[in-house]
């Protein structure tokens, strides 16, 4: 009897040493599987401390930081935000510390170690032992520099259609005022057949109604309700006739303005 109570003891033993292995074998399975989500997440993480220093952090947060591996370790975490932002970075550690739950996120400038300008969303969130008690705060940074560019250029794009529609819509309003000017014109030359000197004084309103018909379709084009026909430039003729009498107009006789344009430019 004591021969198998020995035997019945050694098997206990030898099963609780087995265990014992394969608790271990998980526990560091699981470990290795944390270090490599935590290394290689796609946003920064860190684990800070109450005060705010960084722990650790891993590889994206250091990337993003501009640093080497390891560089971040025991600084304060709003070291890395700009100076204008940084209240509202260390008020985000002291909510999150306080209270089990996560105060939101908050959108700040990184600081001036950067040299580009970049915007960071930074979320903190607190992390209890096994015993319940605050064991440390996780640190979660996504760089959204790109997005806010992209944002950017929406909000100018959009600018620029309105701009566009209501040049379109004024140049529709012009065209009926020239579709005035320009038929009256046309009738009163008609009557004015015979007439050479006030026919003259006739041109100058058909050439201005003209031009102003011209810059209506450059409206429209731009605001894309109307497609303009390609057709070849002659620069220098265009300078010449076009561009440098507008300027003396608007410099005054007191400056002289002169051009220097080959006869032969490109075509454009």
């Amino acid at each position: 009897e004591l021969r198998d109570l020995s035997s019945h003891v050694l098997q206990m033993q030898t099963a609780v040493v087995a265990a014992r292995a394969l608790v271990e074998r998980r526990a560091e399975a699981s470990e290795v599987r944390f270090q490599e989500t935590f290394e290689h997440a796609a946003v920064g993480i860190a684990h800070l401390a109450p005060d705010g220093r960084i722990l650790r952090a891993n590889r994206r947060l250091h990337r993003i930081l501009t640093l080497e591996s390891g560089q971040a370790d025991g600084r304060a975490y709003s070291e890395f935000v700009a100076a204008h932002d940084r209240p509202a970075a260390e008020a985000l550690v002291e909510q999150a510390w306080s209270s089990a739950e996560s105060p939101g996120a908050i959108e700040v400038s990184a600081g001036s170690q950067i040299t580009r300008e970049t915007r960071l969303v930074l979320t903190v969130s607190r992390v209890a032992s096994a015993a319940g008690e605050p064991g440390y705060l996780i640190l979660v940074v996504e760089d959204v520099t790109a997005n806010r560019r992209l944002e950017k250029r929406y909000a100018e794009a959009r600018k620029l259609a309105s701009l566009a529609r209501l040049a379109g819509g004024m140049a529709h309003n012009f065209n009926n005022l020239l579709t005035v000017i320009v038929g009256n014109a046309e009738l009163l030359r008609e009557e004015l057949e015979g007439r050479a000197d006030l026919v003259e004084r006739l041109e100058p309103i058909q050439d201005a109604a003209a031009k102003a018909s011209r810059l209506s379709t450059q409206l429209l084009a731009l605001a894309a309700r109307q497609v303009g026909a390609p057709r070849a430039l002659d620069v220098a003729a265009h300078v010449s006739s076009h561009l440098l009498p507008r300027i003396r107009a608007l410099v005054g006789p007191s400056i002289v303005v002169a051009a220097d344009v080959q006869s032969n430019a490109p075509r454009a």
